[in-house]
């Protein structure tokens, strides 16, 4: 997998590194099978025009984050909510509608997500 950063203003600095997304995906192998890119993004989230700051992209087997002004802690919860509803085994949890989903479905990801998370920030 290789992790490509876009260029930043001299002062700015991407809040997660390689090292830490590698340690991510150590934990949920499953998931992260296959990516081949994780191509972190400067843009503000808000600023894209998807509806979440974490897209997968099937054809070419990419992770896009736009981490600009994103935390550590909701960039590693982002990552998660995306595979998971994405690549998860419970279909339920795919997106209805392009990129949208539900609060419940949101809900039920975080509910998923959080052991995770907590395995991560040992």
């Amino acid at each position: 997998m290789k992790v490509i950063f876009d260029k930043l203003k001299d002062n700015e600095n991407y809040l997660i590194s390689t090292k830490e997304i590698k340690k991510l995906f150590e934990i949920i192998p499953n998931l992260s099978k296959g990516i081949k890119i994780v191509h972190i993004q400067n843009q503000e989230p808000h600023k894209s025009r998807f509806p979440r700051p974490v897209r997968f992209e099937f054809l070419n087997s990419q992770l896009n984050i736009s981490a600009k002004k994103l935390s550590k802690e909701v960039i590693v919860k982002e990552i998660l909510i995306e595979l998971i509803s994405q690549r998860g085994d419970d279909i339920t949890l795919r997106p209805s509608s392009y990129r949208f989903l539900t609060k419940n479905q949101i809900r039920r990801i975080e509910n998923i997500a959080k052991p995770i998370i907590i395995e991560y920030n040992k």
